[in-house]
């Protein structure tokens, strides 16, 4: 978690809402990863942090950094790769949503 923690803050544009500090980075990733093992904990840890900080630290990140950040990550965790993810319940409501009001349902590029 330091380490990508510190190749972001070192390779990443600099941006005003990047936040490396403790606070609010390691953890929220803790906390989160956490949930994510109480949930299923036969998953690896190495698939849990990759997870983890996908859904965590992605969101802020601008456009630019992302190719960046998607290396960064792959780097540190080599041949992980992360199951399936359908978007779950919340997906399947919203799907509902965009039918029930007449409008259509496109696959996503990426979940």
């Amino acid at each position: 978690m330091i380490a990508i923690m510190e190749l972001s803050q070192q390779q990443l544009s600099k941006q005003d809402h990047y936040d490396y500090g403790l606070r609010s980075f390691v953890i929220p990733i803790a906390r989160a990863a956490g949930a994510l093992k109480r949930n299923d904990p036969d998953a690896s840890e190495e698939v849990i942090m990759y997870r983890t900080m996908i859904d965590l630290i992605k969101p802020k990140l601008v456009f630019l950094d992302l190719p960046l950040f998607m290396a960064l990550l792959s780097d540190l965790f080599p041949g992980v790769e992360l199951p399936p993810n359908d978007g779950g319940e919340l997906r399947k409501m919203l799907e509902a949503d965009l039918v029930e009001n007449n409008l259509q349902v496109r696959a996503s590029v990426h979940v």
